[in-house]
């Protein structure tokens, strides 16, 4: 219908410039030519990789904010307090960098902690009449510290004094039952009346029945465990706690055991009750932080298996139970240098964190080529320390 030709002379490009209406060429060759002619741009590569981090930047503030306050908004918090709240945690972690160099550089023998000095020193064993206990007074008797030795039986409690007597260290021996309250409160008049007060307080004294739970003996069996594993804990630190709050400066130390870490189940009331403990000197702890009482410290202590009669006749265990000195000697060193909690061997600790983090089902195989049996026949084992 319309027949366009192209013409110089068409009355509707007379008003165009000359230059325009000049016919072009419009070959590949010229089209290819003019292009290379054309001066390229070029962004700068500092420019570009900035640009880049802006948007980058940009990009995880953006989505920063929109989890901050989904996040603020399930815990009832404001974007400036869950911000706030993320940063400490931050900082915290931060902090963890040179508190493992630390332990790392300690480990290779630099800057050790310094250890306290425990001479002329009142210090309250419980338990002190065999095993662990006996091993702990012997250790803080070599170290020139004055040793209160208290144990159920005052037959047990007297040799020990004696032991320490013809070591020419100071000693005191008390009878006591640290499950009853009148008589641990009576004890502690006796002791402050005598020693005046104590300066650190050793919660060993312990108990395994490894009864049924049917039947009124058993019943008898896991009342007196739990008194004696956790209760006496608590009777204990009442009774000597205000000497040490009144001064400002004291240490308050408790023998848990492996079996707070992974329960036993030859052992369900022992394992609850070591966790009691430990939950207990964990609470106990940040009561006195709230409190502002730095000087008064505590240390929990979470032994294996102990090599005494009465395990090697009851337990089949992977690995061997370990000796009863050399562990009374890691327990002092660390009272010394003020160390919050630890494991015994410390390996066991590192096993302990590994199994928190693997699915159940791994655990339960670790515990298999870790196992630990003991033989429920027993019903009355005594006092394994």
């Amino acid at each position: 219908m319309f027949d366009f030709k192209y013409s110089p002379t068409s009355p509707l490009l007379s008003q165009v410039s000359p230059e325009l209406r000049r016919p072009r060429d419009t070959s590949v060759a010229n089209c290819t030519r003019s292009l290379s002619q054309l001066p390229i741009r070029r962004r700068p590569w500092p420019h570009s990789l900035s640009a880049a981090v802006r948007e980058a930047v940009s990009g995880g503030e953006r989505k920063w904010r929109e989890w901050s306050s989904a996040m603020a908004e399930r815990g009832h918090l404001s974007s400036f307090q869950w911000t706030r709240l993320t940063a400490e945690i931050l900082w915290v972690i931060f902090l963890l960098i040179p508190h493992g160099l630390l332990l790392l550089l300690r480990a290779m023998g630099f800057f050790l902690p310094k250890q306290k000095k425990m001479v002329k020193k009142v210090i309250l064993v419980t338990g002190a009449g065999q095993g662990l206990g006996r091993e702990l007074a012997f250790e803080f008797g070599r170290l020139g510290a004055t040793v209160v030795c208290v144990d159920q039986n005052a037959s047990t409690a007297e040799a020990t004094r004696r032991r320490l007597r013809a070591e020419l260290a100071s000693a005191r021996a008390f009878a006591c039952d640290v499950s009853d309250r009148a008589q641990v409160r009576s004890l502690a008049q006796r002791v402050r009346a005598e020693l005046g007060a104590v300066d650190v307080l050793v919660n060993n004294a312990a108990v395994l029945n490894l009864a049924e739970a049917d039947g009124a003996d058993g019943a008898q069996q896991i009342e007196r465990m739990a008194r004696v594993n956790l209760l006496s804990h608590v009777w204990m630190i009442q009774a000597f706690l205000p000497d040490m709050l009144e001064r400002g400066e004291g240490h308050v130390v408790a023998i848990s055991s492996a079996s707070a870490l992974f329960g036993l189940g030859d052992a369900v009331t022992y394992s609850a009750c070591k966790a009691g403990v430990a939950a207990l000197m964990d609470a106990f702890s940040d009561q006195l932080r709230k409190a502002g009482m730095k000087n008064i410290h505590t240390t929990t202590v979470f032994p294996y298996f102990l090599r005494t009669p009465l395990i090697e006749e009851i337990a089949t265990l992977r690995f061997p139970p370990m000796e009863v000195r050399p562990v009374a000697e890691q327990i002092v060193k660390g009272i010394r240098e003020h160390e919050r909690s630890f494991t015994i061997p410390r390996s066991l600790g590192l096993y302990t964190a590994i199994s928190r983090l693997l699915p159940q089902h791994l655990v339960d195989k670790l515990r298999a080529i870790f196992y630990v049996r003991l033989d429920a026949k027993y019903n009355e084992l005594g006092n394994i320390r």
